[in-house]
Parts: C-alpha cells; structure tokens; sequence
C-alpha cells in the first residue's frame, strides 16, 4: 500500500532529526570545521546524496541545529505575546529554561560544545541577530519597569549569571544543583512574586 503524505512527512520528519542529532555530536566532540558531510552521513547511517536531500550544506545544517536551541528557548519568553515580561511570565521562562536543560543535558551539553567553538557564534550571528537582539530588548525592558537604575547592566548580569550556572551544571564535575540558582533568581528579579509564593 502506497504511504500517504502524512506518513511521508513523519519519515522526513525523523530522518532529518537523526542527521540533526549526528550532526551534532560530531561538531561538538570533532569540532564543526573539522566535521565533513561526509562524516555526518557516515554516522546518521545515510548516503551522502541522500543527506543533501535534507540540507544543502553543512552551514544550513549548523543553522537548523543553532535555531532548534534558540527556538527552544526563545518560545518560552513573553508567553502573552504582548511585548512586555510581567514577573510571572519571568518566573516562568525561568523554570521552564532550567526545566529544560535538566531534561535534556546531553543534547545541551554538546550544543554549548559547539557554540563555544572558534567562529560558529560569528557565523551564526548573520542568521540569529535579529532574534539575539529581541531576546535582550524584553530583559531591557523588564529590569527598566522593574526601576533598575541600570537595565543594560543589569541584562549583562543576569545573561551571564544564567548561562554561566547552566554550564556549570552541563559541565562541572562536581554535584550541582539548579534549583538553587533558580530560586535565587527569582528571589532577585521577582521579589513580589516570590514574596506572594513564598520562595526562599
């Protein structure tokens, strides 16, 4: 019996999640430049010809990998869709971020691997600007209703309070418990909400 174009789109659908995962793991562990189309196709266990089938290149295959993480993220902000954080809507993407990396930390241990790598973030800044620059226009503009005499400063602090602690757990080897860091963030930065909820 012939597949029907659901079926058809499901197979697609896990083929390219397969070539995504090898990916992945061979620019994390092997490094992206040193990574070969070659190499990906090896290991999602296809042709080489069938892989450019899925993606034109090895770039638009490192984009699709870098947009499934921001995507991953950047969903869980401003869940209102109206442009501005309420503190709950803060509180959420939190746990909802931390959530995620606790469920998820190989997928998120090899994908800090490889945006720490020498030029990636540069190559992907052309395709992702836009997107970095509105995920820090919503912390601007929540730390600027929250009367912080700083809001920029206080943005750099909390992006590099917050991904420092989530490469601490991906990589350290010692015990490290998030929930900490996330009830001190929210102690900080929604001190009505956690005052109400009585987070402490």
């Amino acid at each position: 019996m012939p597949r029907t174009p659901e079926q058809y789109q499901a197979i697609r659908k896990e083929k390219k999640r397969i070539i995504m995962e090898a990916a992945l793991e061979l620019f994390a562990n092997d490094g992206y430049h040193a990574t070969s189309i070659s190499n990906i196709a090896r290991k999602a266990n296809i042709s080489k010809g069938l892989l450019y089938n899925y993606f034109k290149s090895k770039e638009h295959l490192l984009e699709e990998i870098a947009k499934k993480g921001f995507e991953e993220v950047y969903m869980n902000l401003d869940s209102t869709r109206d442009g501005i954080l309420t503190e709950a809507e803060f509180v959420s993407f939190i746990d909802k971020l931390i959530e995620g990396v606790i469920l998820n930390r190989q997928f998120w241990k090899l994908y800090y691997s490889l945006m720490l790598q020498p030029g990636v973030m540069e190559l992907l800044m052309k395709y992702f600007k836009e997107m970095f620059e509105n995920f820090n226009h919503f912390f601007f503009t929540y730390f600027s209703n929250q009367e912080y005499e700083k809001p920029m400063d206080e943005t750099i602090f909390f992006s590099a309070v917050t991904e420092g602690a989530l490469m601490q757990y991906l990589f350290s080897p010692l015990e490290y418990d998030l929930t900490l860091i996330k009830k001190k963030l929210i102690m900080l930065y929604a001190p009505n909400f956690a005052k109400e909820n009585n987070v402490n």
